[in-house]
């Protein structure tokens, strides 16, 4: 029986973790026999290769900013490619696709899927979601999202269905490494921009050095709106040895194996990628209690969760494991790989994709 065709749609195969999920839904629906295609329409090829070694066809569509100009070359690309199914992963191609979706709902099924955390209703928030009208289903990645959704849209209740985000806990995994370091070595994955609030983790480690604590902290990520704010903080506080930023990089894998803890400050989430990651690799892991990072911590139990923007707190806890034992850690590190083991699965993950294909 041939396989249904799917075109998949993001901005770019930037580092972010949607593009991380889109690329990695388009390789298991590839390894399913699915012919699929993936279309971007800014030339950030962060991903590309992993879609190459995949043989997963993929295309950039270079459009101007107005919204004309992307929808007339997207609506090209799709008849082109001619799907049964077309998925899109983040605000523009959501909207984009809702209005193409007009005028070819016989021809093809929409699958649109919200990759964060609504905080508040603006104006282009409520554009946006006035469009899903014209989608088939709507994909949260976050309860959080799905629980936004529903409280101000129940019309879409129906069509609304969450698929959080996978790791491939095979690639993604725990290797043993030498304990008998006096660093802390503190990782953070993630955009530099203010959603991730990366100061008060700058803050944090401030006052736990004060305390003669021997810590140091690399970040992974794009530079943004914050990296300067960042940049003075650090500086203020003498840290230029202790807390340093990185590019994005491809072995963040191997990071993660470096590192003894993960921790992400964020002010808010979606279902965030990174953290389940690191977990996956058998990290401990500090994070803010938002949006789904509760359904993904155990607190006390594989890291600690800390009330957001709470600065104090989290020295206090970055503290508290500080204090643990080399077989605590160790405990805490196995926690979470069994979590990311039983909730991460890429087989679940691509089943319910293909199960609003139908």
């Amino acid at each position: 029986m041939n396989k249904q065709r799917v075109f998949c749609i993001i901005d770019s195969l930037a580092s972010g973790g949607a593009q991380r999920q889109m690329v990695g839904l388009a390789m298991l629906l590839k390894q399913k026999g699915y012919h699929v295609k993936v279309v971007t329409y800014h030339d950030l090829p962060f991903y590309l290769p992993q879609l190459q070694q995949q043989k997963v066809d993929y295309e950039n569509v270079p459009c101007g900013r107005g919204l004309l100009d992307r929808l007339h070359k997207i609506d090209r690309a799709i008849k082109q490619f001619n799907p049964d199914v077309v998925i899109s992963y983040l605000d523009t191609p959501n909207i984009l696709t809702c209005l193409l979706h007009i005028t070819n709902r016989r021809h093809w099924k929409l699958i649109v899927s919200e990759r964060n955390t609504t905080q508040n209703l603006s104006l282009k928030e409520r554009i946006k979601i006035a469009f899903y009208r014209f989608a088939d289903h709507i994909v949260p990645n976050s309860y959080s999202q799905k629980d936004f959704i529903s409280l101000h849209y129940p019309q879409y209740d129906k069509k609304c269905r969450v698929i959080t985000n996978f790791v491939d806990t095979e690639v993604f995994c725990p290797v043993a490494k030498e304990t008998d370091s006096d660093v802390l070595r503190i990782i953070g994955v993630g955009r530099i921009l203010k959603q991730k609030n990366i100061p008060m983790l700058i803050e944090a480690i401030n006052i736990i050095l004060g305390k003669r604590c021997n810590v140091r902290v690399d970040w992974y990520g794009e530079k943004f709106d914050t990296y300067n704010e960042c940049i003075q903080l650090i500086r203020q506080y003498s840290l230029e040895g202790v807390f340093e930023f990185h590019e994005p990089c491809n072995n963040i894998i191997e990071k993660y194996r470096e590192s003894d803890l993960f921790v992400l400050p964020s002010i808010y989430e979606g279902f965030p990628n990174v953290l389940c990651e690191a977990m996956s690799c058998g990290l401990p892991v500090i994070a803010t209690e938002v949006c789904d990072n509760g359904r993904i911590i155990k607190h006390e139990g594989n890291g600690y969760l800390v009330p957001s923007g709470d600065t104090n707190e989290l020295a206090d806890r970055l503290l508290q494991f500080i204090e643990l034992s080399p077989i605590q850690r160790r405990a805490m590190g196995e926690m979470s790989r069994s979590i990311a083991v039983d909730l991460f699965s890429k087989e679940s993950f691509v089943k319910e994709y293909i199960e609003l294909f139908k």
